[in-house]
């Protein structure tokens, strides 16, 4: 039996009644991003944060994006939404593709 990716949707929201959608992301704690050869978003956004020396919290006043999103974004708890993304490159003088 092959295992099932956590990203997919599962037959209970891939309908088209209900609030969410096909291929929405829902929290799951003990669902996190897959871990591949590459760093995943969140651990390259904590490394940068780290070099410029900045506090989970520094960077949510930065950026104007929440502390609770960075932490969640950060352990790889949570996928950073294009908005996110651009908000925290823009806060560490990066760029998006960094």
């Amino acid at each position: 039996m092959m295992a099932k990716d956590p990203l997919e949707p599962d037959a209970a929201t891939s309908g088209t009644s209900g609030s969410e959608g096909a291929g929405s992301w829902r929290h799951d704690p003990a669902t996190r991003l897959p871990q591949g050869i590459e760093e995943h978003t969140g651990a390259r956004i904590a490394r940068v944060r780290k070099s410029r020396h900045l506090t989970q919290r520094e960077l949510a006043d930065k950026s104007h994006v929440s502390y609770s999103t960075i932490t969640k974004v950060e352990q790889g708890n949570m996928p950073a939404s294009p908005s996110v993304t651009g908000a925290l490159a823009r806060a560490l003088s990066v760029p998006v593709s960094d």
